[in-house]
């Protein structure tokens, strides 16, 4: 059986030429698991507090694209002006740096487990329509903490628990996509002024 190579091992393989790269060559660098991988990086502007300038918002986008063209099971393609967005070598190297000792931590507990999970092909079409939505939450223009972080680490967890053959880590990606619905709709009760209010009086 052919060795799966980890998401860490492609991040420490991965070449940046020192002009840069385009997100579509940057995906075509990750290889055949590219797509998930690529899903996996695009939410990290949303968690660690590094961002490449720029991308929030494209990222959100088309981690909602992308997701929507796999539930289709369509061949995936990258919309031209998103495909040609430039990512500066120095902005990858941060973000690598960032995530790299966090990512191989969390590696050190995944294991494959829980397969029925992935046997169902109605639960992967499950698992991808909340990579989907959560795209979609990204998006949104919220100016309240954890917005973000929640539907991001929802598409992190799914999209490395399905790399790596995890149905536990795929079960947490679920379980961050309902805490993200939970909280929109908190926001959505008592506005965003009561969020902001609350998170003011615990820190």
């Amino acid at each position: 059986m052919k060795e799966i190579t980890s998401f860490s091992t492609m991040l420490k393989n991965l070449s940046i030429p020192s002009n840069g790269i385009t997100l579509n060559n940057f995906l075509h660098e990750l290889g055949q698991r590219g797509i998930l991988v690529g899903l996996a990086f695009l939410t990290v502007p949303f968690l660690f507090g590094v961002s490449i300038p720029g991308t929030s918002t494209p990222f959100g986008i088309l981690i909602a694209l992308v997701s929507w063209q796999l539930l289709l099971q369509r061949p995936v393609s990258i919309p031209r002006r998103f495909g040609n967005i430039q990512l500066a070598p120095a902005a990858i190297e941060k973000v690598k740096n960032k995530i790299l000792p966090w990512i191989m931590r969390m590696e050190r507990k995944i294991k494959p487990r829980w397969e029925f999970v992935f046997t169902s092909s109605f639960l992967r079409q499950c698992h991808i329509g909340i990579m989907m939505v959560s795209g979609v939450l990204l998006t949104a223009p919220v100016p309240v903490p954890l917005t973000n972080s929640f539907p991001a680490y929802a598409v992190l967890f799914l999209s490395l628990g399905t790399l790596e053959r995890d149905g536990l880590l795929v079960l947490a990606g679920h379980t961050f996509f309902v805490i993200s619905i939970l909280y929109f709709g908190l926001i959505g009760w008592v506005g965003t002024e009561g969020i902001t209010t609350l998170w003011a009086s615990i820190f």
